[in-house]
């Protein structure tokens, strides 16, 4: 009974590995303004917390589920509206944000600072 159980666990592992399978999704984010890459954007599959930001030049990867064409990419970052795109099979995709002012508008920063003299 031992032998068949110590069998049998892996192809457990297996089965869940053939079922979790993932394909990775690439693109970039661009001001759609000037064609700038947006740095620190944010993209996230909408429903989950499945996400990473954007490199130094725009760039992102991503892995996204490889089943299921109902999966939304979520692309937002501070200063521009954010934008969904809905994936089906790409494996790369192209986003453009528009700035947005009023956003910009709403964020305040503050700063303290706490010296003491000493004697």
């Amino acid at each position: 009974m031992r032998k068949i159980l110590l069998m049998m666990l892996p192809l457990f592992f297996i089965g869940n590995i053939i079922w979790a399978q993932n394909r990775p999704l690439t693109g970039t984010v661009k001001n759609s303004e000037n064609g700038a890459a947006i740095v620190g954007a944010s993209v996230v599959i909408k429903g989950t917390t499945k996400g990473t930001v954007t490199n130094n030049d725009g760039k992102f990867t991503l892995d996204v589920p490889a089943k299921g064409n109902n999966n939304v990419l979520v692309i937002s970052s501070l200063g521009f509206t954010s934008t969904e795109i809905k994936l089906t099979n790409q494996t790369s995709i192209a986003a453009t944000l528009t700035s947005d002012s009023k956003q910009l508008e709403d964020a305040v920063v503050i700063g303290m600072v706490q010296l003491r003299k000493k004697i």
